[in-house]
């Protein structure tokens, strides 16, 4: 019995060894994207015996523009903001070409992946700290709420980057191979719904509106619970993109059906979400309850 449960805790999924939708046939001449080889029979994730390179099959899928040195401008800073609002809009529109370069020919470039999701990390770190912030102002009063800003801010920081790290974490035990690796690199780009925080300043007029009646003194509890439902619908549209993206890189390197992959992408970023609404949630709470009861 403990060999069975110690089996079923490190179960894995059984990997794709090729582009989904593509099988190895002896038929088709599949030339090495590094050096020419034939590779004609053998495993899509194997590697070239002439050169040893893994990039042995070029599908369609482009590479992301924000992944492309060339297309970011090396340093120019329109081209690199053009580029990043372009690969913003292919990963949460177009998640199939994202989980497409899975098994791309060209190499990953991980640090700037890496930038990627700290620039959309920064972008929701700020925006939703602006509506965090607002909302213990209509709780509070603008008197008490400076208490709780600057670990506010903190709290939403930690959640925001434990919850796109996790999709790094998601493609550690699925797929297999450069397969599996490259999944893990690009993951870092499931971060891109971050940077569609600013969409919740289409609220800004009722808070506005809000603080307008009431003074900056508190708003009532009808009125807060309206704002706050707002909010949680734009944030949950952020998740399920989030999901969207996951869900496209999991039905590559995974053998299972894109309805599978996208059920199983959504209870991972909603699990993600709601363990990490202590910090997102509760600690801002806790934060405004204690300096509530300073202030009186």
């Amino acid at each position: 019995m403990e060999q069975s449960d110690l089996s079923n805790d490190r179960r894995t999924f059984w990997p794709r060894v090729g582009p989904a939708g593509f099988v190895p046939d002896l038929g088709d001449d599949r030339p090495c994207a590094n050096c020419g080889y034939n590779l004609r029979g053998l495993a899509y994730d194997a590697a070239c015996p002439e050169c040893g390179a893994l990039y042995g099959i070029a599908p369609a899928t482009e590479q992301l523009p924000w992944d492309d040195a060339d297309q970011r401008g090396d340093g120019n800073q329109w081209r690199m903001l053009w580029a990043f609002i372009v690969t913003t809009i292919i990963v949460i529109l177009r998640p199939r070409d994202l989980g497409g370069n899975v098994w791309g020919c060209e190499p990953i470039d991980g640090k700037a992946a890496i930038a990627y999701r700290r620039i959309c990390v920064t972008i929701g770190t700020i925006f939703l700290s602006l509506v965090v912030i607002t909302l213990t102002i209509e709780a509070i009063g603008i008197e008490r709420a400076p208490i709780c800003a600057v670990l506010n801010v903190l709290a939403i920081l930690l959640w925001i980057n434990i919850f796109t790290h996790g999709s790094i974490h998601f493609f550690e035990d699925k797929g297999a191979g450069s397969a599996r690796r490259r999944a893990m690199a690009l993951a870092r780009y499931c971060a891109a719904p971050m940077a569609l925080m600013p969409l919740h300043l289409v609220l800004a007029p009722m808070h506005l509106e809000l603080l307008r009646q009431v003074e900056w003194t508190k708003t009532s509890s009808d009125q807060l619970l309206m704002l706050t439902l707002g909010h949680g619908a734009i944030l949950l549209i952020q998740l399920l993109a989030s999901a969207s993206a996951e869900a496209a890189l999991l039905f590559q390197v995974v053998n299972v059906s894109r309805p599978a992959a996208s059920g199983l992408a959504v209870v991972d970023v909603i699990g993600r979400a709601l363990l990490g609404s202590i910090y997102f949630v509760g600690l801002p709470v806790l934060i405004a309850v204690v300096a509530n009861s300073i202030g009186r």
